[in-house]
């Protein structure tokens, strides 16, 4: 029987996702965010994962606001070590983005952009549990307090 275009289109995004999940399963970063975030023609930074224009045969391609595509994209960003990247992505959470600014050395930045986490009462337990994380590398290598006193050396 003819399927019609709008299951079809839907097989597609089912088959990318599967792709997705496998690529990701077996740790394969690089391959898993071109298929998030495929582009028909090279970056112009030999280093940037940025795409504006993407292949049709992408996730974002066939739907530049799929919020799991968009939020997979900004940890495979991050996983594959391209903070700066990162941090241009407006799907970034601002857990994430705090972490980005600690590991580009940015202390400061990242303290205030922790500081917006921890207002966030919403967090789920994992989320509270990489903020602590965070807040603890952070009071190790500064001045910084969150909340309680850090842990004399």
């Amino acid at each position: 029987s003819a399927s019609t275009p709008a299951s079809a289109q839907q097989q597609q995004r089912q088959k990318l996702y599967r792709t997705l999940h496998d690529q990701i399963d077996l740790a394969l970063y690089p391959q898993a965010l071109r298929t998030v975030n495929k582009r028909k023609s090279r970056p112009t930074h030999k280093h940037s994962t940025l795409y504006t224009t993407f292949h049709p045969t992408c996730i974002l391609a066939r739907d530049p606001d799929d919020q799991l595509a968009l939020a997979t994209r900004a940890q495979l960003v991050v996983a594959l070590d391209r903070y700066p990247d990162a941090l241009q992505l407006e799907s970034l959470n601002p857990l994430t983005r705090a972490y980005c600014l600690y590991k580009l050395a940015r202390p400061h930045e990242a303290a205030e952009a922790l500081e917006a986490v921890l207002e966030d009462e919403a967090a789920d337990p994992e989320q509270d549990r990489a903020r602590q994380v965070l807040e603890a590398q952070l009071v190790r290598s500064g001045p910084f307090e969150f909340g309680a006193r850090p842990s004399p050396d």
